[in-house]
């Protein structure tokens, strides 16, 4: 078995409070009770947790709190050849990745405050890339499932400016299926954001395109 994992981060103290929207309770709540990668520290404000089952899983989690929130990323590869990158900059922000069967990537970035971030990859072949920026009073949230093969996701979600509403935005994308493509690139957009794509069989390979900007992801 080869694993690789790679940390970066200031390690903190963590209080979970189930989002379970992607995600059920139940496999957080198996996570959370393994004895897996568990890093704490009861002086600086970051926790994560990290389980690999399997072969060439491949997880990076870099961590910069400036704030007096918690930072938390839970991260749970299950397969083979899965990739993930979580990167989080700025305080009250929670990304968790659950990857299962083979050849996933994931990307996340979340910058600013009140960000949550939930993905989960089950099949073959999916990638997501997720760049969420948040300087608002209000959260934002995002959503991502993909159970199929050959998926893939784009999203950035950023701006400074005034949102136009008080409530927090959430972001749901699913996709069932395979080949399916989404890219959702929104600039101060505080409308709620919901994508479905669930084909026949003779329906796959739906893909939508939302631009508000020529925004372009990092490097990792």
């Amino acid at each position: 078995m080869r694993n690789f994992i790679t940390l970066l981060f200031f390690l903190g103290l963590f209080s979970y409070t189930a989002i379970a929207q992607v995600i059920t309770e139940a496999e957080i709540n198996d996570l959370l009770n393994s004895r897996e990668i568990h890093l704490k520290n009861p002086i600086i404000s970051n926790f994560l947790m990290i389980r690999q089952i399997s072969d060439d899983n491949n997880a990076v989690s870099i961590q910069d709190n400036p704030g007096d929130m918690r930072n938390n990323v839970l991260i749970n590869q299950n397969g083979t050849g899965n990739a993930g990158f979580v990167e989080q900059t700025g305080s009250g922000l929670e990304t968790h990745l659950w990857q299962y069967n083979t050849d996933n990537e994931a990307n996340l970035w979340s910058e600013g405050k009140d960000i949550t971030v939930e993905v989960k990859q089950d099949g073959n072949n999916n990638s997501i890339n997720s760049f969420i920026e948040n300087y608002f009073l209000v959260s934002r949230s995002a959503y991502l499932l993909q159970n199929g093969n050959n998926n893939r996701i784009e999203l950035a979600l950023f701006g400074d400016g005034i949102p136009s509403v008080s409530d927090a935005q959430q972001v749901q994308i699913s996709q069932t299926g395979n080949d399916h493509s989404v890219d959702a690139i929104l600039e101060n957009s505080f409308a709620p954001i919901t994508i479905t794509q669930t084909p026949g069989v003779n329906g796959e390979g739906m893909q939508v395109n939302i631009s508000n900007s020529t925004f372009a992801f990092p490097m990792k």
